[in-house]
């Protein structure tokens, strides 16, 4: 299951508005037909109540061995 948390300032360790996700990627490749479930974290800065910049972490080397 997703969790979603509010972003911190890492100086300040106030809210700042942002919003961090974790959760998982999975399905199934259809070139090689294998599975895959990787775990993934998702950050969103936002301005003027719009997504200003994203990120998102995963492990890519294991995405592309199934591929």
């Amino acid at each position: 299951d997703p969790v979603w948390l509010q972003g911190i300032d890492t100086l300040t360790m106030k809210p700042d508005g942002s919003v961090r996700a974790y959760g998982r990627w999975s399905g199934k490749s259809l070139s090689t037909g294998r599975e895959f479930s990787v775990m993934s974290y998702h950050n969103f800065d936002f301005e003027d109540g719009k997504i200003s910049s994203t990120g998102e972490y995963f492990d890519a080397y294991f995405i592309g061995s199934i591929f």
